[in-house]
C-alpha cells in the first residue's frame, strides 16, 4: 500500500512538472537564473543562512518557555538537518520528525519538544494562512470562483484547526484510550495539549512566537524579492502575499516533497502579480535552490557527526 501511495506521488510529481515543461519556456527561465549576478545570489545564501538563524531561534525560545534550555548551535543543525530530511522525505512533517527525535536527546522532559514542535508548527501555519489571505483578497478580481472558493476554505481551515489545536489533542486523547498503542497515543495527546494549554498558552508567548514566525516568512520570501529585476509594486506585492498561497497550497500530499505541485502553483498564483510563466517558474526554481543550500549544510552537519562517532 506505500509502495503504491509513493508510486501514485511520483506519477503526479512528473505529471505537472511535464506539463510546465510544455506550457513554459524552460530555456528562458534558466536564462533569467544564469542572469543573477554575484549580488543577487549572495543574497540568496545570505537570506538563506538568515532564515535558518531565525527558525533555530524561533525554535529556541519556544522550549524557553516550557522550561527546557538548549544550546543554539545544535538547535541549528537540527533545523538543517530537518531541511534536509523534508527535500528526502513525501512530506515535511518527515522534517519535524527528524527534528524533534534530536532535540528530544538533549532535553530533560522529551515531551516539552514536541510541544515545541506543534505549537511552532501551529502558529507558523497560522502566520502564512494571514499572509496568504491577503494574497487571496488581492487576487480576487483576478481568480476564478472555482479557485478563489478553495482557497479561502483552506486558509479558514487551517487557521480554526491550528487555533483549536490543544482541544483537538484532547478530544483524540480521550478516542485513543483503547489498547495498548492507544494508551501511548493518548498519553502523548494529553501531554501535547498540556503544555499547549500551558506555558504556551500566554498572550506574551503567543504573540512573541508569532511575529518570529512573521520576521522568518518575510525573511524567506526575501529570498525571492532579490531576484525580481527592477520589481514592481505589483511584483513585490506578488512575492509576499501571492507566494505564501502557492506554499500553503503546496502543502497538500499529493506529490514527492510538493514537487511539481510547487512549481505549477508558483505559475498560476504569481500571474495575476503581472509575472510571465518563465518569471514564476524561475522562482520557483530559487525557492528549490534556497532549500538545496540548506538540505546541503544539514548533509555536512549529519556527515560531521557521523564522522566525530566513527572516530570515537
Amino acid at each position: 500500500m506505500r509502495r503504491a501511495h509513493w508510486a501514485l506521488k511520483l506519477v503526479l510529481s512528473l505529471t505537472l512538472l511535464g506539463l510546465l515543461f510544455y506550457f513554459v519556456d524552460v530555456r528562458t527561465a534558466l536564462a533569467a537564473l544564469w542572469a543573477l549576478g554575484p549580488r543577487e545570489l549572495g543574497a540568496v545564501i545570505a537570506l538563506t543562512v538568515v532564515a535558518m538563524l531565525v527558525g533555530a531561534w524561533r525554535f529556541q525560545r519556544i522550549l524557553f518557555h516550557l522550561g527546557e534550555e538548549l544550546a543554539f548551535a545544535p538547535l541549528l543543525g537540527d533545523t538543517l538537518v530537518g531541511t534536509a530530511y523534508n527535500l528526502l522525505l513525501p512530506t515535511t512533517i518527515g522534517g519535524d520528525i527528524a527534528r524533534g527525535l534530536r532535540s528530544a536527546d538533549r532535553a530533560k522532559d522529551a515531551p516539552r519538544v514536541w510541544a515545541a514542535l506543534a505549537f511552532e508548527r501551529m502558529l507558523g501555519l497560522v502566520t502564512l494562512a494571514l499572509m496568504a489571505l491577503v494574497g487571496v483578497v488581492a487576487l480576487s478580481s483576478a481568480l476564478p470562483l472555482s479557485l478563489l472558493v478553495p482557497s479561502l476554505l483552506v486558509v479558514a481551515t487551517i487557521t480554526l484547526v491550528a487555533l483549536g489545536l490543544p482541544r483537538l489533542l484532547t478530544l483524540l486523547a480521550r478516542r485513543w484510550g483503547q489498547g495498548k498503542t492507544g494508551k501511548v497515543l493518548s498519553v502523548s495527546a494529553l501531554a501535547l495539549a498540556e503544555a499547549l494549554n500551558g506555558p504556551l498558552a500566554r498572550n506574551r508567548v503567543r504573540l512573541e512566537t508569532l511575529g518570529a514566525s512573521l520576521l522568518y516568512q518575510l525573511v524567506s520570501l526575501s529570498i525571492l524579492a532579490v531576484v525580481v529585476p527592477q520589481p514592481s509594486v505589483e511584483h513585490v506585492l506578488g512575492i509576499y502575499v501571492g507566494v505564501p498561497l502557492a506554499l500553503i497550497a503546496a502543502m497538500v500530499p499529493i506529490t514527492i516533497g510538493g514537487v511539481g505541485l510547487r512549481e505549477s502553483l508558483f505559475v498560476v498564483v504569481l500571474a495575476p502579480f503581472g509575472f510571465t510563466r518563465e518569471q514564476a517558474f524561475a522562482l520557483a526554481l530559487v525557492w528549490l535552490g534556497s532549500s538545496l543550500i540548506a538540505a546541503l549544510a544539514g548533509a555536512l552537519v549529519l556527515a560531521t557527526e557521523r564522522r566525530a562517532h566513527v572516530a570515537t
